[in-house]
């Protein structure tokens, strides 16, 4: 919980690039935020003071709220601080936690540092030899927090090591971007090179992330407005995983930077924990006045780490909601753009757990704008696949995106393993209402191997 401490401050003193103080009957009052209240100064050197726990009276009368989509809290960009950790005392690492939207409400978040990477750093790393946790608290108004990771120097010659700090559990505001890294260089004689930088495991068929279907919502008169997409991670969630995403215009009236908040299209990372399979990204509209055609926009996934991307890709519509409202036309399919998917697929189907078929789709022509096409699986043959044989009991189906000069996308299809004794089975993948291209080759064949000693 946040407190207040009460210090008693000499005639004309203060402390150097400390938080503002407000008057409170001859003492002076703080917010504290930090890892731990220290019993000296972590701003300047000498002018200790004493914390103490504040009485109920003490604490402010604002109450987080309800979450809203209409405010966000997201730590600082997730590129790693790096910093050298020092021979002796405490190094600080300081992170910022930046609040928007409505800022009328009190809000919280609990925040823990964990290890992370090939060389992750440890509780004895940290002042206090324990893994830092805490709350962060914006009253009303409010609209930037700090973080102060407190790192421990020592002499010993080690590797970089890395952590995380993530944010979890808030109330009174949804989080945006929850996690940010940090490094702590090694600075002593006999240093021992690390391996491979922090990052998750090498990709693997076993680990896959997903983002969720499309979104279509008004765009507000003003203020921001969020789009909530949802990236479920499955598989081996053992480890953790990270994927870039970027919001680019898309369609026949595509989205511009001016549509979103801050006039910049929306872009950052996304972090799983070990044991984490859903996160979520918030993509800021801007509301506005102006009578337009509803505008479109692809948010898209790229360069994972620890993971395989199954689908990469969701469309989002800023409705328009202002009087004199202008039809939107629809994107021309252009014959000089062709698609086609790649050559049939024959493949076991494991004992347990998911195997993935994986199916190419190439794109050739003018690949200058987008282009978009469905696909779905279907049962074919003498002994037809049922949904029991994919993930989820459903016949896969779902969406391609090219974006502008792409020219390759994988269609993964999720296989269940079995020790049933069964013949080898047989579905379609086949290419749909294509935008932006016509279908060259629009069907491939799937044959799901029986490995489990079936007789003819």
């Amino acid at each position: 919980q946040a407190m207040t401490i009460f210090a008693d401050l000499a005639v004309g003193g203060s402390w150097a690039g400390a938080p503002d103080f407000s008057s409170t009957g001859g003492q002076a009052a703080m917010k504290i935020d930090y890892i731990k209240v220290w019993d000296s100064n972590p701003y300047t050197s000498g002018s200790g003071y004493t914390a103490i726990v504040p009485t109920q009276s003490a604490q402010s009368s604002q109450s987080a709220v309800a979450p809203s989509t209409n405010t966000a809290i997201t730590i600082s960009d997730p590129t790693a601080i790096t910093h050298a950790e020092g021979d002796a005392g405490t190094s600080w690492y300081v992170y910022t936690v930046t609040r928007t939207g409505d800022l009328s409400q009190a809000s919280t978040a609990n925040y823990a540092v964990t290890g992370y990477g090939a060389n992750p750093a440890s509780a004895s790393d940290f002042d206090g030899g324990v893994l830092p946790t805490g709350e962060i608290w914006f009253g009303g108004g409010e609209s930037v927090k700090q973080i102060w990771v407190p790192v421990t120097g020592d002499t010993t010659a080690e590797a970089d090591e890395q952590f995380a700090v993530n944010l979890s559990n808030p109330t009174g505001a949804q989080i945006l971007n929850n996690a940010a890294l940090g490094t702590i260089l090694n600075d002593d004689a006999g240093y021992v090179a690390p391996s491979a930088p922090a990052s998750a495991s090498a990709p693997g068929a076993a680990t896959t992330i997903s983002l969720s279907g499309d979104v279509a919502q008004a765009e507000g008169n003003d203020g921001t407005h969020y789009q909530i997409y949802t990236v479920t991670r499955a598989g081996d969630l053992s480890g953790p995983t990270t994927a870039e995403y970027a919001v680019s215009g898309y369609g026949a009236n595509p989205a511009s930077a001016s549509d979103f908040s801050g006039g910049v299209l929306p872009s950052n990372e996304i972090w799983f924990g070990g044991g984490e399979s859903v996160k979520q990204i918030w993509v800021p509209v801007a509301g506005d006045t102006t009578p337009e055609a509803d505008e479109q926009f692809a948010l898209t996934l790229s360069n994972p780490t620890g993971a395989q991307i199954l689908n990469g890709a969701a469309h989002g519509t800023i409705l328009n909601d202002d009087a004199g409202y202008v039809a939107p036309s629809a994107p021309a399919p252009d014959a000089a753009t062709t698609i086609s998917l790649s050559s049939d697929i024959a493949q076991a189907e494991g004992n347990d757990g998911i195997d993935y078929q994986v199916y190419t789709v190439t794109r050739a022509g003018d690949l200058s704008g987008p282009t978009t096409a469905f696909y779905a699986v279907t049962p074919s043959g003498a002994s037809p696949a049922s949904a029991s044989d994919f993930e989820g009991g459903v016949f896969p189906s779902n969406e391609i995106w090219f974006g502008g000069g792409e020219s390759v996308k994988q269609v993964w299809i999720p296989v269940v393993g079995d020790t049933t004794p069964e013949p080898d089975e047989h579905f379609d993948l086949t290419l749909s209402n294509a935008t932006g291209a016509e279908i060259l080759n629009g069907v491939a064949h799937g044959t799901i191997l029986n490995d489990d000693g079936w007789i003819f």
